[in-house]
């Protein structure tokens, strides 16, 4: 076992061990110092941490270990004791077997690992730890008399490293004396312990929270270690806009440029969280940041070199006080001459079965200035074919305001897939491109154009797509981040269109397409026993019924549907419909024997769902078909060009009421 102060020695031999991944540590790293590009906020001044002017002064003098060296294990009674071929020594309990000749031991239960090595009875503030292990694994490292700090592992032949909890303040532990080891499937485990190197790292000094950078001549890119990595800095040096520098909104912990995942409703034997946030109760969200609360999320590592961080983190639950999820958010950002290119890795411990759901990837805040936005919604992709610009967006969370929201949803030919906000005034902005996703989805709130980056104003995205969480098994995805005019981002984003494909992403993976086909015929009969009918109205296809399928997940406040009647190849005008007839069925299991269906209807000047300019009717959960039919001829707004109905196909609902839709047709 290896025991040094120098971060450099151990970091390399950590990364050169660590497991192949898109988000995989870069080279050469080192936490404790930036490259000589990096802002002044981060320069080799260190913070103190301690008083404690103890010096260390064991120096890694060892050889090479010989590679024909083997473990060394002694048996008495129910304890063994392990001397690993690099040094490392140790007593092992708790076990059910062990190879003497590879220290590999099974366990069914919890493992207790005591240290009997006196190079790790000393301070340190971080650790690196060489292991190989059959299951996933959690474990609590015992510091002190009563302190411990938990971690988790991925299965694997793996190299896992981590900064002490409270790194950030300066602080160490005194001692490494024990470590106990459980499988997070609670499974028998085959496990074995390689090697433990401690060592005491400057922490650097931090800007606001603990904020890092990375600079060249066009981009000053900053990563927050305190928000759990995520981006909460990006300047355009060669932007001369006075007063525009930082173009992130940086207003609190759900605001940023941040990994954010969707996974399971509470439910008894396992998510038992009580969550809730505007006024919905709420599912398991990690969120990168931190909660709504203002607990930030917890550094695990990070590594700095000269083009690149890297960065892992405990994400919090959003909706929960406090309350750190078993799962793990890995980023690596990449400066380039004039892009940022950004790596993310998401893996979740909780062994809970999560269903499909529309998930943030990421979720990208800007500030309100850039109040303008820029989408490519054609099927001519990376071809220089029209853009569509939109301006004057309302809030993305109020289907009910009257203002329209930014919505793209891509048709199956289109990979240009990339938006961005910018201010239409001075052509400058900055862009994401996200390959691989169904939908943009986003909006501005509070919009006043202002410039500053903390403000409760700012601009949202969301690039989307149905993901399904794994437990235990890693979500990986690729972005690129581009400012400047619209000609010039979206000339980044062609040179480096094939940067990455996002294959996590694939229907065969954790992905489910929604995507528009890229012909919408007639949509004056609307048949769901047509898959693609349903994709345009981004609804579920359901095989048996033949049916588009809408089911209550949790936001049963405001359940509802829009017919976009605007993707069609021609213009329908409402003078010529009398009357809609909407075919459907709803199980007797739903919560309500008669429901009330209500249409928000969109047609000449009225161009966004508006309290007074609706009609309905009632419907019947007895598991039959029926259809609604409803009178327009005598609504004295059902005139001009139809472009939208809004179909609220319940009027309160609980959980898992379901609705299947057999057709809608004007008539």
């Amino acid at each position: 076992m290896k025991y040094t102060n120098r971060v450099t020695s151990i970091l390399l031999a950590a990364l050169l061990l660590t497991a192949s991944t898109s988000c995989q540590k870069p080279d050469g790293g080192n936490p404790d110092t930036t490259n000589a590009a990096t802002s002044a906020t981060t320069s080799a001044d260190t913070q103190a941490g301690e008083t404690d002017t103890e010096t260390d002064t064991e120096t890694d003098t060892e050889s090479e270990t010989d590679p024909a060296a083997s473990f060394e294990v002694t048996v008495n009674g129910d304890t063994a004791h392990v001397v690993t071929p690099t040094g490392l020594s140790y007593d092992l309990a708790g076990y059910d077997s062990i190879d003497s000749a590879t220290g590999s031991v099974t366990f069914s239960g919890e493992l207790t690992v005591t240290m009997t090595d006196e190079a790790l009875n000393t301070k340190f503030n971080r650790f690196t730890m060489d292991y190989t292990s059959d299951q996933p694994l959690q474990i609590a490292l015992s510091v002190g008399s009563t302190e411990k700090d938990s971690y988790f592992l991925e299965a694997g032949d793996d190299t896992f490293s981590a900064v002490v909890p409270d790194f950030l303040e300066g602080r160490h532990r005194r001692r490494l004396t024990a470590m106990t080891v459980a499988a997070c499937t609670e499974e028998t485990t085959t496990f074995t312990l390689t090697d433990i190197s401690i060592e005491q790292t400057d922490v650097p000094s931090l800007a606001a929270n603990a904020t890092v950078f990375l600079e060249n001549q066009r981009l000053k890119l900053g990563i927050s270690l305190g928000w759990g990595g995520a981006i909460s800095h990006l300047e355009d040096k060669s932007c001369s806009i006075d007063g525009l520098t930082n173009l992130v909104n940086t207003f609190d912990e759900g605001r940023l440029i941040q990994q954010s995942y969707y996974g399971t409703f509470p439910f008894e034997g396992g998510y038992e969280a009580d969550g809730h946030y505007d006024n919905r109760d709420w599912k398991y969200n990690p969120v990168q940041g931190g909660d709504q609360y203002k607990n930030k999320s917890r550094l695990i590592d990070f590594v700095i070199s000269e083009n690149e961080i890297y960065v892992k983190a405990q994400p919090q639950d959003w909706a929960l006080d406090g309350q750190i999820t078993p799962s793990y958010m890995e980023n690596r950002y990449i400066l380039h001459e004039d892009y940022v290119e950004v790596k993310n890795r998401f893996t979740d411990y909780s062994g809970w079965e999560h269903p499909y759901g529309d998930q943030e990837l990421p979720a990208f805040y800007t500030v309100s200035y850039l109040g303008d936005y820029v989408c490519y919604e054609g099927i001519r992709p990376w071809t220089g074919d029209e853009l569509s610009y939109y301006h004057d967006l309302g809030f993305w969370g109020s289907s009910n305001a009257g203002e329209p929201i930014a919505r793209t949803h891509y048709r199956k030919s289109n990979s240009e897939t990339w938006c961005a906000w910018y201010n239409a005034q001075d052509d400058f902005g900055m862009g994401i491109y996200v390959p691989n996703i169904d939908t943009y989805l986003g909006g501005r709130l509070l919009y006043d154009g202002t410039k500053e980056a903390s403000g409760g104003p700012c601009n949202y995205i969301s690039a989307s797509r149905a993901v399904k969480l794994v437990s235990f098994e890693s979500l990986e995805y690729d972005y690129l981040l581009a400012t400047g005019s619209v000609a010039q981002i979206r000339e980044i984003f062609t040179a480096h269109k094939d940067f990455s494909t996002n294959p996590d992403l694939n229907d065969d993976r954790f992905g489910k397409t929604k995507r528009f086909p890229d012909e919408v015929g007639d949509m004056i009969r609307l048949d769901f026993s047509n898959q693609d009918t349903c994709t345009v109205l981004m609804g579920e296809h359901d095989v048996v019924e033949q049916a588009m399928k809408l089911v209550i997940d949790g936001n049963g406040s405001d359940p509802q549907l829009m017919i976009d009647y605007t993707l069609a190849p021609t213009t329908y005008t409402a003078e010529d419909y009398s009357s809609i007839e909407i075919t459907y069925m709803c199980p007797t299991s739903n919560s309500r024997e008669t429901n009330y269906m209500e249409l928000f209807l969109m047609t000449g000047d009225i161009k966004t769902a508006t309290g007074g300019k609706s009609i309905g009717g009632t419907i019947y959960a007895d598991g039959q078909y029926h259809t609604l039919t409803l009178n327009l001829s005598e609504l004295s707004f059902w005139t001009g060009d139809i472009h939208g109905i809004r179909l609220d196909y319940f009027g309160a609902a609980d959980d898992g009421d379901t609705i299947f839709i057999k057709s809608i047709t004007l008539q």
